[in-house]
């Protein structure tokens, strides 16, 4: 069901029209593109049918969020990059991620990646089978840094998230 069907759309865009988020040099990267007016939260309209964006971009901040309508993997993803136009380094993302399986969603994680040209925060909270799981987190300077020390941790729960969002 959608959640973003309410809102006024910002017309039809690929993904790279809208934002680029990229890996380089250990660093996550979201550049604003500049194509979509979205001084209020706006629905984007894309090439996908899978999934829903909206748009919201003010003041040089600006947010992407994408939300799966049909499972990918078992799992259905809710993703918001959160960024700013005067520095592509700093950047949030924030994932959740619900099991799509035979236990109606009771399965959740929440993934939140926090950088800035100085540092890089992820942390990692949820619960299986019903019970809440020991929030986890670390930081380090970059993602580089944090794939090399947690690789398990960054490819199971950020990883994917991002492969959402990068075009």
């Amino acid at each position: 069901m959608s959640r973003f069907g309410h809102l006024k759309s910002a017309g039809r865009f690929r993904r790279n029209e809208i934002a680029k988020v990229f890996v380089d040099e250990g660093m996550v990267f979201a550049e604003w593109s500049g194509h979509v007016n979205a001084t209020q939260p706006r629905r984007i309209e894309t090439e996908e049918l899978d999934a829903e964006w909206m748009a919201h971009c003010q003041d040089g901040r600006w947010l992407l969020s994408r939300r799966e309508l049909m499972p990918s993997g078992g799992k259905l993803w809710s993703v918001q990059v959160y960024g700013d136009s005067a520095d592509a380094a700093k950047v949030q993302i924030v994932a959740t991620s619900l099991d799509a399986g035979a236990n109606g969603g009771s399965d959740a994680m929440t993934v939140n990646y926090e950088q800035s040209g100085q540092s890089a925060r992820l942390s990692v909270r949820g619960n299986r089978d019903g019970r809440v799981l020991r929030n986890w987190s670390a930081t380090g300077p970059t993602l580089a840094d944090l794939r090399e020390r947690h690789p398990i941790i960054v490819a199971a729960y950020l990883e994917p998230a991002l492969g959402k969002m990068v075009c």
